[in-house]
């Protein structure tokens, strides 16, 4: 049996902790301690774009928390608990995997890195899997409404 969630309490305050962990991680996490290093494989003692991955995946949980309250709360529907933790799983893998592979220099033609067509394709397949969240959002928000939508009928 599945379990089902009606009041919003979980999966938002879940969301949003994540969100602030990618908040925290994107204000004091972007200087490295090893410059070196960033030297060798991003040609700069920056890691250029590192904060602005890691705020933008702080403002999609917060909008996934918002959107998991909203449904729950103001729309009074019965949101499946197992589609939304794999729903979370999947957008937390897919939004630390786009972070670690830009930390690392992959996805782009740099003279840093020895192929960058294996770079290009893990960022495909991570943003392929953000997309699919958003998909599976969908999908469940869908599924509730025409559960709630048999019950009243």
């Amino acid at each position: 049996m599945h379990t089902l969630v009606r009041q919003p309490t979980f999966l938002p305050a879940l969301f949003a902790a994540a969100g602030v962990v990618f908040a925290m991680a994107g204000l004091f996490g972007s200087q490295s301690p090893t410059p070196g290093v960033d030297v060798l494989v991003h040609g700069t003692y920056l890691v250029v774009g590192h904060i602005h991955l890691l705020e933008i995946g702080a403002l999609v949980c917060w909008l996934y928390a918002g959107l998991y309250y909203m449904s729950a709360r103001i729309l009074h529907l019965t949101l499946n608990m197992p589609l939304s933790l794999m729903q979370f799983a999947i957008t937390a893998l897919a939004l630390i995997g786009l972070g670690n592979l830009h930390y690392l220099g992959l996805g782009h033609e740099g003279h840093t890195v020895d192929k960058p067509l294996i770079g290009l394709l893990a960022v495909n397949a991570f943003s392929l899997l953000l997309v699919s969240s958003f998909v599976l959002f969908g999908l469940i928000l869908l599924a509730s409404m025409i559960k709630l939508h048999r019950r009243s009928a």
